[in-house]
């Protein structure tokens, strides 16, 4: 209704300055200035009343915006989004958490391979190594040399299966 009213002062003030430029050009004196002066005095009341109208919409929407937002609905809604979205980060924090406890159990189990294959073979290379002390004076110096060579490599190489190859090797050595 503001608005309309509005509108109407400016078309009427548009009408007047129109009418004050006809009285201007038909050379009246004293009507050009009094219209001039109406149709500026309309279209200030019209922009008023346009911002007045403006502002009292833009106030009527604020307001149901802040009870809207502050309704028994709205703060049920919101409470249930903040569940639904501290749940989801929990799950996500499991997950990243597991995730991370498989990893770090993986890399402790690697080194705990390691170490446990490191042990063995240092084990395995010192029964190879007394097997072969044992074999000493039956073999040649050169045979000899050759078997504590390949067992220095193996063992420096970590070869476990290269280790018990040799073992066999040097057990079949001394069933002869």
């Amino acid at each position: 209704m503001i608005i309309r009213i509005a509108l109407g002062l400016v078309a009427s003030a548009f009408l007047a300055l129109f009418i004050g430029k006809l009285l201007l050009w038909r050379h009246i004196p004293l009507l050009p200035e009094l219209a001039t002066r109406l149709g500026i005095t309309l279209l200030l009341l019209g922009f008023g009343g346009l911002l007045c109208g403006g502002l009292v919409m833009l106030g009527r929407l604020v307001c149901r915006a802040v009870t809207g937002y502050f309704s028994a609905p709205q703060r049920q809604l919101r409470r249930l989004l903040f569940t639904a979205n501290y749940q989801e980060n929990l799950k996500q924090r499991f997950y990243w958490q597991k995730r991370k406890v498989a990893i770090t159990n993986d890399a402790k189990r690697q080194r705990l391979l390691q170490a446990d294959n490191l042990r063995d073979i240092k084990a395995l290379s010192k029964v190879v190594r007394r097997d072969l002390s044992a074999l000493k004076r039956q073999l040649p110096k050169t045979a000899y040399r050759q078997l504590q060579q390949e067992l220095d490599c193996y063992r420096q190489q970590l070869n476990a299966d290269a280790l018990l190859a040799l073992q066999i090797k040097i057990a079949n050595l001394g069933t002869r």
